[in-house]
This record gives structure tokens, sequence and C-alpha cells, in this order.
């Protein structure tokens, strides 16, 4: 059984129209600019009835076909009309056909009508005179041959002439298992909403991190991801006249590597994409291991439309949506952290590797530790003269994370490890006891063993930057 449209039934409209003695005119479908254009206004159109048009209006004859209703048809003919292209095609031409055809090199488009009909009726179409040049078998063999119905060839310079848009598609793998390489998807429905998720594309502006968020994680040392953004289309309706598409886009940046909550300041900016007035927008781009947060965006603040934000990765990205501000008491007895601090660890510099240790290089990684919570850096394997370290390391982290403190008064502790195959070693330990204040801090930091060594001083220091607020929707 069909579903009634708009929950109208034929029945009781035929009914109250007859009682009343009027034509019915349909609510959703009025006789006005509003039904055709979203933005358009065409005063010279001319609305009429069926008995208006012919003594014995039918709507059906004979049955139906794919050909009763025609893309396009609305306006000029083919306006608006879209065509699949099937092959693209560069022929240098023998010589032997050169004199015939007139030219040493063909540059042609062969697309095909899904509705299969009216093609195109100019140079190269079906019965015109570029084909009587030559034989169908010499075509034939320069390539020019035809695998379907509703195919044809167009010379490119006339379809650059005669078609506006080309839309690409892009056929991502996602099979678990397959030959082909195959992508990790992540797939995230949202809005650019009136109540404040509409922020804007400008990267430094006040209102750009009110924009929906997304982190996702890079898990091996270099990955390639794949960004898809597609807004809806602007569904027929009274409350879309005048409306058009977004242009949209979307900027990636790297935060801390535990990130939990919604960005209050920008992270670093990685990349900005285009920004593209159409139903959708996609790109790649190679991004080192670490978190990042992707925001899709509107050129213009305060825009709105429905969104599907999807990413593909090699290994698995997690990609989510960032909804929470920042932390919440879980029952009524809980209590919210104190401070927020982002440390972010930038470099060491003379740290040694512990006496004793059989690993030959030295590929060190750090932990950050806070009330409990671990997070781990990437290894850097070389110095920056691309020499493996023996003994001793002066490494670049830029390794930044973000802890809610309940108690600040103990300090963040910072291990450095020498990674190893089989077992790590532990160097020396940092205690952090700065907080930084809202404006942030450098801070040289000396290094301790630790149990019956924790006091006593190492060679070497770890340097950070850390600052805080009690505001916890500050950073």
């Amino acid at each position: 059984m069909s579903d009634k449209f708009k929950n109208q039934k034929f029945g009781s409209i035929r009914s109250a129209c007859l009682k009343k003695g009027e034509l019915w005119e349909d609510p959703e479908f009025p006789a006005n600019n509003k039904s055709l254009f979203y933005s358009k206004v065409d005063n010279a159109i001319e609305w009429k009835r069926p008995s208006e048009l012919c003594k014995v209006p039918k709507l059906v004859i004979e049955g139906v076909s794919c050909d009763d209703l025609v893309q396009g048809e609305l306006g000029m003919e083919t306006r608006g009309h879209g065509y699949n292209i099937t092959k693209v095609a560069e022929i240098n031409v023998d010589k032997k056909y050169q004199g015939a055809i007139g030219a040493s090199k063909l540059l042609m488009v062969r697309m095909a009508n899904p509705w299969g009909v009216k093609e195109w009726n100019g140079p190269w179409a079906d019965g015109s005179a570029e084909w009587n040049k030559i034989g169908q078998t010499e075509w034939t063999k320069l390539g020019l041959k035809f695998q379907q119905e509703g195919e044809f060839w167009m010379a490119f310079d006339d379809f650059v002439s005669y078609l506006t848009n080309v839309d690409v598609c892009h056929f991502v793998n996602t099979a678990i298992i397959s030959l082909k390489k195959s992508w990790n998807e992540s797939i995230m429905h949202s809005e650019w909403s009136v109540q404040g998720r509409n922020g804007g594309c400008v990267y430094d502006s006040p209102t750009f991190l009110s924009n929906p968020q997304y982190v996702f994680d890079i898990i091996q040392e270099e990955d390639t991801i794949l960004v898809s953004l597609e807004q809806h289309d602007i569904q027929p309706g009274r409350q879309h006249f005048g409306r058009t598409l977004n242009t949209i886009g979307y900027r990636i940046m790297k935060v801390e590597d535990n990130r939990l909550y919604r960005m209050h300041i920008p992270g670093e900016h990685i990349l900005s994409s285009d920004m593209v007035r159409g139903r959708s927008i996609f790109g790649t781009s190679k991004l080192f291991k670490g978190r990042y947060v992707i925001v899709p965006c509107t050129e213009k603040t305060g825009e709105h439309g429905p969104f599907m934000l999807r990413l593909y990765t090699s290994s698995k990205a997690s990609g989510r949506e960032l909804t929470k501000e920042g932390p919440t008491k879980t029952c009524p007895c809980s209590k919210l952290p104190l401070i927020v601090t982002t440390l972010t660890v930038k470099k060491l510099e003379g740290v040694t590797k512990p006496a004793g240790s059989k690993v030959k290089t030295f590929d060190p990684k750090v932990v950050v530790r806070c009330e409990g919570e671990k997070v781990v850096s990437r290894v850097v394997k070389e110095d920056q003269g691309g020499k493996q370290r023996v003994n001793t390391a002066d490494a670049e982290f830029d390794f930044k994370v973000t802890f809610y403190r309940k108690k600040p008064d103990e300090p963040i502790t910072i291990e450095v490890i020498n990674t190893n195959s089989f077992v790590d070693d532990f160097c020396s330990e940092a205690r952090v006891t700065e907080h930084g204040g809202e404006d942030g801090k450098d801070v040289k930091c000396p290094v301790y063993g630790k149990g019956k060594e924790k006091d006593m001083e190492r060679p070497g220091n770890v340097h950070v930057f850390v600052k805080s607020s009690h505001d916890l929707q500050f950073l």
C-alpha cells in the first residue's frame, strides 16, 4: 500500500471539492514560483489546468515508461540535465587517416544519457559528417567506439563549452577482506544550526569554534586521510524559498593527544580546504601520528542545514563528534576539577641513557602522568641532523596534553623512556609544579631518577610550556 503524501487522502479531497463545487488547489504545490524555484522569480510563467490545454486530458496513456518524464524539461529542454562520462580519449591519428580527418590529434569525451533519449546533436553526434570521413571499422581501431545504448561522443572543446559542472565520484573500498587497498570509514551526521553551531569559516574569528567539531586519531607514524563533506539538498517547500546551497569547507587542526572536550581556543592549524558552493567537497592529506579535530564550516556565520562528514584512513581513526564543553558532575556527590592545565613537552636537552643499558641507540619517547591518567608520545628516532643517537638525547617533541585536575598541588610527571624491541629503558623523570597561568609559561625542568633514586638529579633537562585556568572551558 502506498504512503499518503503529507497525509492527503484522495477520497476526502474529492468529496470536499464536489460538495463545495470548487476545483482543487494543492497546498503543497501552489501555482506560483515557490513550487518551481528556490530563489528565482519568473513572472512570465502562465499556469493552466489540463482541461485548458486539451479537450480530453489524460494523465497516463497506454502504460508508463521512463521516457514519459524527462529531467530538465521545465524551462529549456536540456537545461539542468546530467550525463555520465564513460570515457575520455586522447587519440593520435595515424598518418594515413590525417588527410581525411583533418587533424593529427583528437581530444574526445564519450558520454551516456541515463534517460536514454535526447542525445547531443552537434559535431560527432550520431549521423554527423565527422563519422563519414573514414569507415566505422577505422574509427573503432582508433578507439572511438560505443559500448551501450544512449552513448555519444563530443569533442573536448564542445564539452567545455556546453557543460557547466563536472562531479567526480570517489569509490572508496571499505571491505574488511580485499585484494585492493581498503580504508577504515567514520561516518558522522550533524548540522549547522540556528542554535549557534554555525560560526563561519574564519579560523581565528571568535565564532569559528562554535561550529560542529569532530576528533579523530592517526595511529600510524604517517597516514593519508580522505575527507568527504556533503550537505543535504534543499528540500522543496515554502520554508526554503529563496535559499541556495551553502558554501562549505573544513579546517583540520592538531590537538592534544588526550583531548576529550570541545576546543575553546584554536589548535595548531594543519590545513584548510577550499570553500565550495556545491553539494560536496572532497580532499586528501597526509598527517603524522596524533590526535586531530576537523571542523566542517560554512563560508558565512549564521548559515544552517544538515550535513554528512566521512573520514577514511588506513587504520581505525575512531572519528566522533565532540559535544561536551568540559567535564560535568557524574553524580551529586562528585566534585568538578579545580583547574585545567595544558602542557607541551617541547624538547629534551642532554638527557642520557641509564647506566648499563644494552640498547645501542637512543630513541626516546615521553610518558606524561597526572592524577592516574597516562599519555604516551611518539618515538623520536633521529636527532635534527638525521643521525642516530647513542648515549645522549637532544630531541624535539612538541607533544601536547591537557589535564582536568582535582589536585593541582600534585606535580605532573614526565618520564623519559628509551624504546627497545623487548623492554623499554627508564632514563629519567621531570616534575612540573608550575601552573603557568592563562598566559602560559616556559619552564626548564631538571630530571631525576625514581624509586630510591627519586631525589637524585640526573644529566639533562626537559623543556615544557604550561598554561592553566580555573575556567574549565578556557582551554
